[in-house]
């Protein structure tokens, strides 16, 4: 899966002009790698099915290299290719990280159009956020819903709130956290990029 990936480019290539462009690539280099190794991923939909979408994705992550944690989300099966099952994405006992991976068929492959991830800070009860979708899957609901889930979930597990780094010429990724954040979100701008916030709870403050 992870070849799949790499072949569709979702991660776009800058070629630098001035020290300040070099930067601002620096900071979405950085964002990339935490977003495309998150530490576990969540599969919803994961089947014992040959052939489906769900067998077909779980098991590329499973036999081609993903050294991370692996949750099959699948109601009506104990486990998959011997890995058990959860009931719901609400149902994972690690809280402090999730991936969520949004595919479609492209002819006999199973590609990667949508990448979305948090990552808890215990210390503090927040966690940062990011999400990806591929060029031609943008403008169709994907990074909103993919964004809900993760806010849904962060909720269901008591997280206070989440934080992202932001380009400023991502008006589309901005656009799409004021939607789906649940109250007011607090920026500030700092080497080229929008640091957000927002908290998860009504009422309570946020963080700078």
């Amino acid at each position: 899966m992870a070849t799949e990936a790499e072949s569709i480019s979702l991660t776009p290539v800058f070629k630098a002009k001035t020290l300040e462009d070099a930067r601002q690539r620096a900071l979405q280099g950085r964002a990339l790698k935490s977003l495309f190794e998150p530490s576990a991923i969540a599969v919803i939909g994961a089947s014992r099915r040959e052939g489906s979408v769900g067998h077909s994705v779980f098991k590329n992550l499973l036999m081609n290299g993903y050294t991370g944690t692996l949750y099959p989300i699948n109601p009506k099966n104990p486990s998959i290719m011997g890995v058990k099952c959860h009931q719901s994405v609400l149902d994972i006992a690690d809280q402090r990280h999730l991936a969520l991976v949004g595919t479609v068929s492209e002819g006999e492959r199973q590609v990667i159009i949508a990448v979305g991830r948090y990552h808890l800070d215990p210390a503090t009860n927040w966690a940062d956020c990011a999400f990806m979708v591929r060029d031609d899957w943008q403008d169709k609901g994907v990074g909103r819903y993919l964004l809900s889930r993760l806010i849904e979930i962060a909720h269901h597990r008591g997280i206070e709130g989440m934080s992202a780094d932001v380009l400023v010429e991502n008006t589309r990724m901005m656009h799409v956290f004021h939607l789906c954040a649940p109250g007011p979100i607090q920026s500030r701008f700092e080497d080229g990029a929008y640091h957000i916030s927002f908290s998860l709870e009504p009422g309570e403050h946020h963080r700078a």
